[in-house]
């Protein structure tokens, strides 16, 4: 996984790269008591927002 932040235009700019072969899919809504395993979940949610898009080596939100 890759994390890319870039500023312009007074903007920030988040990209998060995942190389894996495949679109990893969340299921569930994660537990609020958790201490791990919530970063997928807000990844999730973003990119239903945002969208995300299939890259060559990847997927990238």
């Amino acid at each position: 996984m890759t994390l890319d932040l870039n500023r312009e235009r007074g903007r920030v700019r988040l990209d998060v790269i995942d190389h894996g072969p495949t679109v990893t899919l969340v299921v569930g809504d994660g537990d609020i008591e958790s201490e791990g395993g919530r970063g997928l979940l807000l990844v999730d949610r973003l990119s239903d927002r945002w969208g995300w898009n299939r890259l060559e080596h990847g997927t990238g939100v």
